[in-house]
């Protein structure tokens, strides 16, 4: 009964079950069953599909499983093998109910050489993929990160990067002299996870950076907003060597307090699209320089608040006469729909 695991490791899993409600007889061992999968089922299993059994002497309510592959799925189950005091004859119990679970991978299967280049707002981090990459090209990495000087420690975004070649994600509007924790895993798909790698830095104290200008609005639809955009160059302090490579603009809708959606352009004006109509959103802008090494992205604009355009309404509904008589008529309708 109640089987389940209390320790699982990449290439191991340790057990633990209650033994059964009614012994009728002495538990001599205990027959541990594994299959690759998770919709095993004990009654319907291939043989061919198990690992050897795992037997345990009967007044063991334990094991561990040992030499199993990492990032894989398995489906296990116990069965109680007894001895019947009145004859000593062997009764195998029905088969306990299936614990799934897929190991995580190993030190091969993470992210490496991990490293950060830091600004008083901004981080942009790199990282080598893993050296164990016996999974397809659809893995994702997921990274967040984390204000470690904060209590109790915070997660304050995250980016989903697709692909098994070595990546580089930005992260924006950071505090400046804080103290963060990055951590990149890898969905290998069929939600198994690889372990976290972590990766601490610090940002820089606060540089005497331009803003960039609130975006203007050069038109508005139900569903779309054409910005115009600046931001300054290199007439800052820093940054004679550093040109724009490209805009980031971040929106959201207003005081919705979900996480900003990112759009990154070359040129202005830009269109964001897909909006919903009569809707308030809040919209930044950030540029973001022409290499790594300049150490500095500009800090975002002061936010550009905006709502789109509504539209028609559909037309009401269930219009219909309910009272009628020499000289009058009363027509009611129901609500558009829309």
């Amino acid at each position: 009964q109640q089987l389940r695991y209390v320790n699982k490791q990449s290439t191991s899993v340790r057990l633990q079950w209650h033994p059964p409600l009614h012994l009728n007889g002495v538990t001599e061992k205990y027959n541990i069953m594994l299959a690759k999968g998770r919709s095993v089922s004990p009654h319907t299993h291939n043989d061919k599909s198990l690992a050897v059994p795992m037997t345990v002497d009967g007044n063991i309510s334990n094991a561990r499983l040992t030499n199993l592959r990492e990032l894989t799925w398995y489906s296990v189950w116990v069965v109680a093998v007894n001895v019947r005091e009145t004859d000593g004859k062997q009764l195998t119990s029905p088969p306990s109910d299936v614990k799934v679970f897929g190991t995580p991978g190993g030190p091969l299967s993470v992210p490496r050489s991990v490293s950060s280049y830091v600004s008083d707002a901004s981080v942009v981090i790199t990282w080598e993929a893993p050296l164990n990459l016996r999974f397809d090209s659809n893995i994702r990495y997921h990274v967040s990160y984390y204000n470690t000087s904060s209590n109790p420690i915070e997660q304050i975004d995250y980016e989903y990067v697709s692909g098994t070649e070595n990546k580089l994600v930005t992260f924006y509007y950071l505090q400046p002299s804080t103290n963060y924790r990055m951590k990149i895993k890898v969905d290998v798909g069929y939600n198994l996870w690889t372990r976290p790698v972590t990766h601490d830095f610090t940002t820089e104290t606060e540089k005497m950076s331009q803003p960039c200008n609130t975006p203007s609005v050069a038109q508005k639809s139900t569903s779309s907003v054409d910005l115009t955009l600046y931001c300054p160059s290199g007439d800052v302090a820093n940054l004679n060597d550093c040109h724009i490579s490209h805009y980031s603009i971040k929106y959201r809708m207003h005081n919705s307090g979900n996480r900003f959606m990112k759009r990154d352009t070359t040129s202005s004006p830009f269109q964001l699209y897909s909006l919903l109509p009569f809707t308030s959103y809040e919209i930044r802008l950030t540029a973001v320089y022409d290499s790594i090494y300049c150490n500095i992205f500009s800090s975002p604009s002061p936010p550009l608040i905006i709502k789109t355009d509504p539209v028609a309404p559909t037309p009401p509904r269930n219009v219909r006469e309910t009272t009628r008589n020499a000289r009058d008529v009363v027509i009611e309708w129901n609500v558009p729909a829309y």
